[in-house]
């Protein structure tokens, strides 16, 4: 509506327009916060959204951690496996090993000894002679 136009209109016109106008601007009113309340629920939901995410994330992280450490116990624990294994047979060779040498000694104990009963019989004949 142009000046001239309003000019022309009564003042009952011009209430009404100004009546609708505050109608209209109320209407606009509560859209404008109907579409803030929208927005700030958005907001929220967007918010939230990069909090689970970096939730997410920080779990991911920490999970990422126990796997890894997880893995390097795992590794220790076969390491240490195998080292005893190792020493395992290591002391199997030394015990064959000992084993062998007590026989040699039980041996020899028993030549010595058997020698000894001799070197006694010809001693005491010696002395009978």
């Amino acid at each position: 509506m142009t000046e001239k136009e309003i000019k022309k209109l009564s003042r009952l016109e011009l209430l009404d327009i100004l009546v609708e106008q505050g109608k209209e601007n109320d209407e606009l009113k509560r859209k404008l916060e109907a579409a803030n309340k929208e927005l700030d629920e958005r907001k929220i939901r967007v918010q939230d959204a990069g909090t689970l995410a970096e939730a997410s994330l920080r779990l991911n992280s920490i999970f990422d951690g126990a796997d890894k450490a997880a893995e390097d116990y795992l590794e220790n624990i076969k390491k240490q496996s195998q080292e005893q294994e190792r020493l395992i047979k290591e002391l199997a060779e030394e015990k064959a090993k000992l084993s062998k040498a007590i026989e040699i000694l039980k041996k020899y104990l028993s030549n010595y000894s058997e020698y000894e009963q001799i070197i006694d019989k010809f001693n005491k004949i010696e002395e009978l002679i």
